[in-house]
Parts: C-alpha cells; structure tokens; sequence
C-alpha cells in the first residue's frame, strides 16, 4: 500500500460519508478525543498521539456524544485487492487534502498527527457517495461504530475474508432502498443519501448506534421518574373500545364463561402472543388481564431485543428493566432516540448479509 506522502493532494475535501450509514464522516480536533479520557490526554502530552488497540473503544461512552461519528476506518482498494484498514480520524491541513490517512494495522486506532509514525499509516483517495474516483488506491469510508455494527449482523471473520464481496454487497444495496420522488437536481448516487437523510431525519444523529449503555440508563432513569407507568395508563383508555368489544362477543358465545376467565399454560399464552403485533398484543391482554400474570419477564425482554436488533450481553437481566413497557413503547412506534439510528443500520447491514451470503453461494458454485 501506498506509504504516508505519496499521493498527490487535492484542491478540498470532498463530503466523506459512511458506506454504511450513509452519514458523514464528522471531523473534530485531537484535543475533542483526548480531553475527555484522562490516560488520552496523557498520552498525547508525552508523545503526542495515541496508539491503541480497537478494543478500547468497546462500551466507551463519547462526550460529546457525536464525537463518534469522527472516528472512522476504510476498506481501502487497490490493484484489484482490499484490504482493512486501522482507526482514526479525519486530519486537517493542506498535507491532507482529500487524502484519508489511517493506520495500517486493523486492530489500532490512532489520535494525533501521523507524521509522528509515519511507517505506520497507509493512504488513499477518499470514495464519497457524490463521486466515483478511478483512482487508486481508494477507500471506502465507514464509522468505526457502524463497523462494530457490521461485525455483530455477519461476524468479523466471515467479513475480513471476504472484503471484496462485503463492498459489492454494499454498494447493490444501495438499489433496494424506496427512493420514491426526488428534486431533478440530484444525481443517481446523491438519491441515496437524500432519501436516507429524509428518512432518519436529525433527532439522533447524535447518537453513537453502538452504545446500548446510556439506552439502559435512559430508561431506567424513566421509570424512576414514573414516564413509562404514565405511559401505560394513556394506552390502557385508548383500548377500551377494544376490551368491550371483545368482552360482548366473549359473552355470546358462552355467557357463563368468558374467554378472560380461563388461564392457559405460559408457553400456550407465548405461542398466541407471537402471532401478534405488539398494538395486538396490548388490545388482547387488555381485554384478558388474567393471561398476563402467567407471562413472565423473560418474555418481554426477548420480544424487546428482537423488535430492537439489541444483542442479549448488551442488555440488563429482566428484573433490571421493565420490559414489558419498553416492548410497548417500541412496538407502538415512540421515538426512542439512542436505537432508532442502530436499528436503521442494522437492517441495512441484513439486506447487505444476504446479498453476501448470495454472492459467496454463487461462487462457491462455479468453483464446484
């Protein structure tokens, strides 16, 4: 790969956005990074720069939290190979000018200015979502978040093995995404961008989709205040339609007994509720409350997980959280701002997980 200087350097930079997310690749200053973590700001009065590996990233919380969206890596192409670049963060000055500079080892990220270890970084002309650069080598930009994303949707080896198919399968997905009508003056791969944009709008941009911990601490914080019993209170009124309705022709059919009366086994009750939405679901115990008191929170908490593409370690046990009203406020479509974004991207990342999964079954094919 090309070493630190050799590239001839642009007029600007181009708008970097995220293959993934199709979000911009924010940038900050070095301090931004470093003044927050205190062995950081050491590191960087000493030597100034910091090298370490990707793991400590994991569950670190950013502040400010749009700090993430500054820290980046690429799949950098060349001579018809790719290959997974390091972490780290767009650097200024005209020494850089529509240039992405990263480290060459995967597993590190680095802060601070590359001329300080300059054998340790590779370089290349920064692909954008506007324009289609012919040059080589070339990167394709991802958040180092949306990366951690990805390796949770496909698995970080199956991935690594097969960059060039993971790109393809990013690039095609592009295609499937509803654009409906846009301005005439944009082009076909801005199309993209402008409807992705329109879609997740800009409450939770700020938001690091990696991060389930201040998700935990939101809503935990809520039912200490008493929002989601608020909450609940609201839902139960608007289905009282619902409960009547079903109570009368509960009524007809066996005027002694009441479908509401009988309580079923937990795993008869789990099977019916599976087959339900969760505005069903709510309009159904409302008018059987007796079923409730056999559900237990387990349930909750995986229904919750699945409807949310949360990972089960990344969440808290099920007496830590109500998760019960959780599953409710979700599946009724109130804005919970920390996983709408995660939840956008990881079910981009599954259409891209198919598209690979195709693309390795028909090679895998012609080989045989």
């Amino acid at each position: 790969m090309q070493p630190l200087g050799s590239l001839v350097r642009g007029s600007h930079d181009p708008l970097l956005n995220c293959m993934i997310c199709k979000d911009s690749i924010a940038k900050h200053k070095i301090k931004s990074y470093t003044s927050g973590f205190r062995a950081w700001n050491y590191r960087v009065k000493l030597q100034s720069f910091v090298c370490v590996h990707t793991s400590e990233l994991m569950n670190k919380p950013f502040s400010p939290p749009e700090l993430w969206k500054g820290l980046y890596r690429a799949i950098i192409y060349n001579a018809g190979t790719y290959c997974l670049s390091g972490v780290s963060i767009l650097h200024e000055g005209k020494d850089h000018t529509g240039i992405m500079v990263l480290p060459r080892d995967s597993d590190a990220v680095f802060v601070g200015k590359p001329e300080k270890a300059p054998n340790d970084f590779i370089e290349a002309y920064m692909e954008t979502i506007y324009d289609v650069t012919r040059r080589e080598p070339r990167g394709y930009a991802m958040h180092e978040r949306c990366w951690a994303l990805a390796i949770q949707v496909m698995g970080a080896d199956v991935i690594k093995a097969n960059l060039g198919f993971f790109m393809n399968g990013m690039m095609n997905s592009w295609r499937y995404i509803d654009l409906g009508p846009v301005p005439p003056i944009i082009g076909p791969r801005l199309i993209v961008h402008y409807r992705e944009k329109e879609y997740k709008g800009s409450a939770f941009e700020l938001e690091d989709p990696a991060d389930c911990q201040t998700w935990v601490k939101q809503q935990q914080e809520r039912e200490a205040v008493g929002l989601l019993a608020g909450w609940k209170k609201k839902a139960m009124v608007l289905s009282r339609g619902v409960r009547r309705s079903t109570h009368i022709m509960c009524l007809r059919s066996n005027p002694k007994k009441t479908l509401a009366d009988l309580v079923p086994p937990e795993d008869i009750v789990m099977m019916i509720l599976d087959l339900l939405s969760a505005g069903d679901i709510e309009s159904f115990l409302t008018a059987c409350p007796r079923w409730e008191q056999v559900i237990s929170a387990r349930y909750w908490r995986r229904r919750a997980i699945k409807v949310l593409k949360l990972e089960f370690e990344e969440v808290p046990d099920e007496k830590d959280l109500n998760w019960k009203d959780v599953y409710y406020r979700t599946g009724s479509g109130l804005p919970i701002d920390s996983l709408r974004n995660r939840h956008r991207i990881i079910t981009h990342l599954e259409d891209v997980k198919g598209l690979l999964q195709k693309s390795l079954g028909s090679a895998k094919a012609s080989r045989a």
